[in-house]
């Protein structure tokens, strides 16, 4: 699906009257359109610059924990996505919610919100369509709009924890790198005046220093390979499917990554159960917020399993 872009649009309505606006749409021409189902006479429609700053985690937190609490109140949906969008200081989210509140009545109008900008990480999009479809909406954003808070705190607080780590771990890199590049030539010319063999650790880091200077091509691209393979491999499934095995199989990188998968494979049924949904149904929903397809299928190899009578904890 195309990506949608953001139009600010200045016209003047059929009384005359001077308006103005902001849309989501994909192309100008549906910008158009749009104002002309409204019979609004466009003058001026220009593309605006989307901020990704604005599409971090803490708004859609806070968007959904508001929406939530609307909810509860016994605002309908329209009208709380139209109350959230005038209380919006930021004109992407403001037009954002108005294009939602527009275009209910009808299922699945949240989770398609992915597909207009950014802002919703897989998970949000599975519990609120899990959310839109059995009815408890309210109680999807609130129990969502919690986990991501605490996540959001220990994140946080594992951030400040490594940041000086790694600020001295850097600046001790670059130091050697500098000595190794520009000092240890200097000292080798000094040692090659002697007349005694070196130890071998001198050796070894003179070795280590003429390696840099001579061959920092190849190292560069040695580096940056990794990162173009890994481009490549994205485009093909079954290279997908093969780097995940082989990443979970490494000694400590897989148990972190097999660990950070079952967080999250567990802490959406934790979602939706307290929030009164099926098992099956949040089973769904865990499968639709992977991104790895080595994990959305074994996920759906449980949920067939589980729907012929088999038992979830069964080897």
């Amino acid at each position: 699906m195309a990506t949608k872009r953001l139009w600010r649009w200045r016209g003047i309505d059929v009384q005359g009257a001077p308006c103005q606006g902001m849309l989501w749409q994909t192309k100008r021409l549906e910008v158009l359109q749009h104002l002309q189902q409204q019979r609004v006479i466009p003058l001026a429609v220009r593309r605006c610059a989307v901020k990704q700053s604005l599409w971090h985690p803490r708004y859609s937190c806070e968007t959904i924990r508001q929406l939530a609490s609307l909810l509860q109140a016994g605002l309908p949906l329209a009208e709380g996505l139209s109350l959230l969008a005038q209380q919006q200081s930021h004109a992407q989210w403001q037009a954002l919610l108005e294009r939602w509140a527009a275009s209910w009545p009808g299922r699945g109008v949240l989770c398609r919100a992915g597909a207009v900008a950014p802002c919703f990480p897989p998970l949000y999009l599975a519990m609120i369509s899990t959310g839109e479809l059995t009815g408890k909406l309210d109680i999807c954003c609130l129990q969502l709009a919690n986990q991501q808070q605490e996540q959001q705190r220990l994140a946080s607080k594992v951030k400040k924890a490594l940041r000086y780590p790694l600020i001295v771990l850097s600046l001790a890199l670059l130091v050697v790198l500098g000595m190794l590049y520009f000092v240890l030539p200097e000292f080798t010319a000094i040692y090659q005046t002697f007349s005694t063999p070196l130890p071998l650790l001198t050796r070894m880091v003179v070795a280590a220093g003429d390696m840099l200077s001579r061959g920092w091509p190849l190292l560069l691209a040695s580096l940056l390979s990794p990162l173009l393979l890994n481009q490549l491999i994205r485009r093909r499934s079954d290279w997908l499917l093969r780097r995940q095995r082989l990443l979970n199989a490494l000694p400590l990188i897989g148990s972190l990554i097999v660990g950070q998968q079952l967080s999250l494979i567990f802490t959406i049924p934790a979602l939706t159960q307290s929030a009164g949904i099926s098992f099956l149904q949040g089973l769904q929903s865990v499968e639709e917020s992977l991104s790895c397809p080595l994990w959305r299928q074994r996920l759906a190899q449980a949920r067939a399993l589980i729907v012929q009578g088999s038992r979830f904890g069964r080897r």
